[in-house]
């Protein structure tokens, strides 16, 4: 007998969820059910309105329901490419149904049955068309049709219908038994947090849906702001290695290219920073391309010419491969030993690989959500760098703080 889930449960608990679905699924920093709950939505489609053929708005996305008339038709197209036609009507008039690679539509779509297609309405002729809808039986209870729904950000493998079975495990495993951070002065006239973590995902209207967002919005501006006045006051304290000073010049003449004056300067307050005596908390902001990763490798060349460790974490396996490769590159010539940590690896290679790390053999580790286990332990760690910090939680980043 199964164990009950909880929110701590790994994704594999899911019911069709293996090795590689998991994998897909670690991409998007999915490794438990409490990680679908902050997986929040970036849009929703509306389906609440059902329309009829001849109703459905021209030019626009929409449900509308119909009967299948004919089984769907495929014929190959020049380079390989299949397409599988079919109609579809009701009462007042023809909707034709056009699939591009998608063969299999043959034996899904069965003649004489009823189903809610979504797609974009073409007028075509007196009736409308329809190019790759989606579809299910109409009066699917689990449907999606007559409903506000989600859409998020995907990956190679995952389908929205993954990430809504692991909310929707999620919210059951919480049984709405939600440790609310707010205080009750502050989350007054708010929606309570379990029903906020529903609504995102579920929600019955988009008014409902904004309640939502603006609850979960204020939740992490408040906690953000507790957490900057307790770095602001932690800040104070005494480092807990102290670095000495090194000359970035020593840095920059390594590099194949001469970093800009706005690097060099925004690398000199770092630099400062780090061997002030007293713990650094810098937030380094810029567009694509201005060189923050830059001035993440110069400090931890700092870190490293003091016999120092320091660590890299980043929200997914696809951005910490690409910093380890980056810093590689950046540090190479000063003999600044690079790895890479991640929640793929194999036993024997992760033991290998901690055991190093703990006798002072690595110099800089990049990984993911696999730095915060308690058996990564460092010999001399002095420098932290999370990228996209906003994507972990306050108490995730400060457990990897604490190390």
């Amino acid at each position: 007998m199964s164990e009950p889930l909880t929110l701590d449960s790994g994704v594999r608990a899911l019911r069709g969820v293996g090795d590689k679905r998991a994998r897909q699924l670690e991409k998007l920093s999915l490794f438990t059910l409490r990680d679908f709950l902050t997986y929040f939505p970036r849009d929703y489609e509306d389906r609440s309105c059902i329309y009829t053929v001849a109703g459905a708005p021209d030019g626009q996305r929409c449900c509308v329901r119909a009967i299948a008339g004919t089984q769907p038709h495929t014929a190959r197209l020049h380079g390989g490419l299949n397409v599988s036609k079919a109609r579809a009507f009701d009462d007042t008039g023809t909707l034709e149904l056009v699939f591009f690679n998608r063969p299999y539509v043959r034996t899904q779509l069965i003649p004489g049955r009823e189903y809610i297609f979504f797609g974009r309405a073409e007028a075509d002729g007196r009736g409308r068309r329809m190019t790759n809808p989606e579809f299910e039986p109409a009066g699917q209870a689990d449907g999606s049709a007559g409903r506000i729904v989600p859409v998020y950000p995907l990956a190679e493998g995952v389908t929205r219908n993954m990430i809504t079975q692991g909310v929707r495990a999620a919210l059951l495993a919480a049984d709405n038994r939600f440790e609310d951070p707010l205080p009750p002065a502050a989350s007054a006239g708010l929606m309570p947090l379990g029903e906020a973590y529903r609504a995102i995902h579920f929600p019955r209207s988009a008014d409902e849906a904004a309640q939502a967002r603006r609850r979960l919005i204020f939740e992490e501006f408040f906690i953000f702001s507790l957490a900057s006045l307790c770095m602001k006051q932690r800040a104070q304290r005494p480092a807990s290695v102290l670095l000495a000073p090194r000359d970035a010049e020593s840095f920059f003449s390594a590099l194949p290219f001469s970093p800009t004056a706005a690097q060099r300067r925004c690398i000199a307050e770092c630099f400062a920073g780090m061997t002030g005596g007293t713990r650094m908390h810098r937030l380094v902001q810029g567009d694509v391309g201005s060189g923050k990763t830059l001035v993440a490798a110069a400090c931890v060349w700092l870190a490293a010419q003091n016999g120092a460790q320091a660590a890299v974490m980043a929200p997914t396996e696809l951005l910490a491969r690409q910093h380890l490769n980056t810093f590689t590159e950046l540090l190479a010539p000063f003999g600044v030993r690079t790895a890479l940590l991640t929640s793929g690896m194999g036993k024997k290679q992760r033991s290998a690989l901690l055991h190093a790390l703990e006798c002072g053999e690595i110099d800089l580790l990049c990984g993911t959500h696999a730095l915060l286990e308690p058996d990564v332990r460092f010999h001399a760690p002095a420098l932290l760098v999370i990228d996209e910090q906003h994507r972990f939680g306050v108490r995730q980043r400060a457990a990897l703080s604490e190390k």
